[in-house]
């Protein structure tokens, strides 16, 4: 896997996410202005303008992987050893999980604005932002893991003696546990944005079912925490 493979992966991928959640949260701003106008209101438009800027976060995650992968892509890339074999396994998946948990941030956090952008725009904003701002935790704890495997690779491109297979297969599973774990957050932004009322009762449940989407999140982060720490060479 070389570097032009990783930027399509850590960047382009989550630039395709970002680009549609704009077309989509642009849709349902204009909806929103049309009945906001009919009854002689303006919708506020720094809160939209805001709310597209968070998913740019997953891009900048995205690039500052990429920047470290510079270190190592071009040493690995055709390399045959058994020890770069499987360095390259663990750095395309790495980068695939990157990309799947930028896409399930910017998801999460479209469904949740699309689904409530009255509220976002009206006198429910303080209530609706923190429930878009959880699905970023995805983005959080996979660049944490990225950083933590190119560590690695970045190691044992300088010379450092590579891990067991075994190892770096643990490692591998891991990444593909969290990128599935990554999948709980449309999904509970779905069914949280079905408690339409956001008093404290209803406000409080849709923040519960929001965070049950974290606890996959948060045993993907300690399995790759885990299997990280076990790339120690024999």
């Amino acid at each position: 896997m070389d570097s032009a493979q990783a930027f399509l992966l850590l960047v382009v991928v989550p630039i395709v996410a970002w680009a549609v959640a704009l077309l989509i949260l642009r849709g349902a701003y204009q909806d929103a202005q049309r009945d906001w106008l009919s009854r002689g209101q303006t919708p506020p438009f720094s809160r939209i303008v805001v709310a597209s800027v968070y998913g740019a976060v997953p891009v900048l995650f995205g690039l500052s992987l990429w920047f470290l992968s510079a270190d190592f892509a071009d040493a690995l890339n055709g390399a045959t050893s058994p020890g770069a074999v499987d360095a390259n396994g663990m750095f395309l998946w790495t980068c695939v999980m990157s990309a799947v948990a930028g896409c399930c941030t910017v998801a999460g956090q479209t469904l949740v604005l699309r689904g409530r952008l009255s509220s976002y725009l009206g006198s429910d904003y303080g209530r609706v932002l923190p429930l878009s701002v959880i699905p970023f935790t995805a983005a959080v704890f996979a660049v944490v893991l990225g950083i933590l495997t190119f560590g690695y690779l970045g190691d044992m491109a300088r010379g450092n003696p590579p891990a067991p297979t075994s190892a770096v297969e643990a490692v591998v599973t891991a990444l593909q546990a969290y990128a599935v774990a990554c999948l709980a957050v449309p999904v509970t932004a779905v069914v949280s944005n079905r408690v339409r009322d956001l008093g404290t009762r209803g406000f409080t449940r849709a923040l519960l079912i929001s965070d049950v989407g974290e606890l996959p999140l948060i045993l993907g982060l300690v399995m790759g925490f885990l299997a990280v720490g076990g790339l120690s060479p024999p």
